[in-house]
């Protein structure tokens, strides 16, 4: 199997799964078809795949654009994993090849800066909109158990009971 052919596994098993929104799917596959496609590696049988490979070809995206290596890096690493999970390589060699580039002068991207905290005025502000929304009483909950907890939303959807505490205690 080549490298695309793994690609094209993964997408078709993460389609089937709906693991992806089609607008993060249709953003993914645009972003191989620019980026990956056209290496020669491309084409090439994954088992051949070496870190060097790798750090050859994102090495100048990653130092140019910092955040859209990041992005590759983590579509191609995926894409490995599966094949590595199906048996198709015996190793992913993204974390040699990241070492490489960063090695070389790939630098990240500057991080954020995110509000984490809501003094108890907006906290009890936001509480106030949410009881005002329209919606069934557990959407509302779990957005006011989002808030409290700061918790993403999938954490709090795949909330299990037994994982809430006893709040009357």
């Amino acid at each position: 199997s080549t490298v695309a052919d793994c690609w094209a596994a993964f997408l078709a098993d993460v389609t089937a799964n709906a693991r992806w929104t089609e607008r993060n799917r249709e953003t993914h596959v645009a972003r191989v078809a620019k980026h990956f496609a056209p290496w020669p590696l491309w084409n090439r049988p994954a088992r051949e795949l070496t870190a060097d490979d790798i750090a050859t070809q994102l090495g100048p995206i990653t130092r140019a654009t910092p955040a859209q290596g990041r992005k590759l890096s983590g579509l191609l690493r995926l894409t490995l994993t599966y094949a590595k999970v199906k048996k198709v390589i015996e190793a992913v060699p993204m974390g040699d090849a990241l070492e490489q580039i960063a090695i070389t002068g790939g630098k990240r991207a500057p991080a954020r800066h995110h509000h984490a905290l809501l003094d108890v005025d907006e906290l009890r502000k936001l509480f106030r909109a949410i009881d005002h929304l329209a919606g069934s009483p557990s959407v509302r909950g779990a957005l006011k158990l989002q808030a409290w907890t700061a918790q993403r939303t999938g954490e709090v959807i795949g909330a299990k009971w037994v994982e809430i505490v006893d709040l009357d205690t």
